[in-house]
């Protein structure tokens, strides 16, 4: 028997990638009533992710995952571009 927090067929699971040009790929899964946002920078392969309300739109989810990799990339010492028009707000 599947454990009770995976996904079946009367919880629908929908994802969606998008590449944006300037190298950052978000990938949403929404399950249910939560999202999970992962933002990977392409030119160095560091992903983050967080899980966020499906009530929220996309483009408040993945300006969450954007703040979130540039924070954690800042700590480990990436470079972590700084300016506004990085990445895809839908």
């Amino acid at each position: 028997m599947p454990p009770k927090d995976m996904p079946n067929a009367t919880s629908p699971v929908t994802a969606d990638a998008v590449l944006h040009p300037e190298g950052v790929i978000f990938e949403m899964i929404a399950s249910g009533n939560a999202t999970k946002v992962s933002a990977i920078d392409g030119a160095s392969g560091f992903e983050v992710c967080i899980v966020g309300s499906s009530k929220e739109s996309k483009a408040a989810l993945q300006r969450v995952a954007l703040a979130k990799l540039d924070f954690v990339m800042s700590k480990q010492n990436k470079t972590a571009s700084r300016s506004t028009d990085r990445g895809f707000y839908a």
